[in-house]
């Protein structure tokens, strides 16, 4: 039994793979394939830096609803995290 519960929780010790990247910004096209609702947003729109390599940058829902809101898009639902 206690086996069990300690493989259910294991899905939470290997998060999502990070989205890669060919370039050095982070686009809104880049985070609409999570957030389907920055696809209203200028596809080239830079969000951000992308991080050096071998290492990975975190937007936190927060941060998303920040950035939608500073570009006139108000979320309905929480955003999820995005790695990049």
């Amino acid at each position: 039994m206690k086996l069990l519960a300690l493989l259910s929780l294991m899905p939470l010790a290997f998060p999502a793979p990070c989205t890669p990247l060919d370039r050095d910004r982070i686009l809104a096209a880049d985070i609409a394939s999570e957030v389907p609702v920055f696809s209203r947003l200028d596809p080239d729109l830079v969000v951000g830096l992308a991080p050096l390599p071998g290492t990975a940058r975190t937007f936190s829902g927060h941060e998303l609803a920040a950035i939608a809101e500073r570009n006139g898009i108000r979320l309905e639902a929480p955003a999820p995290n995005m790695c990049f």
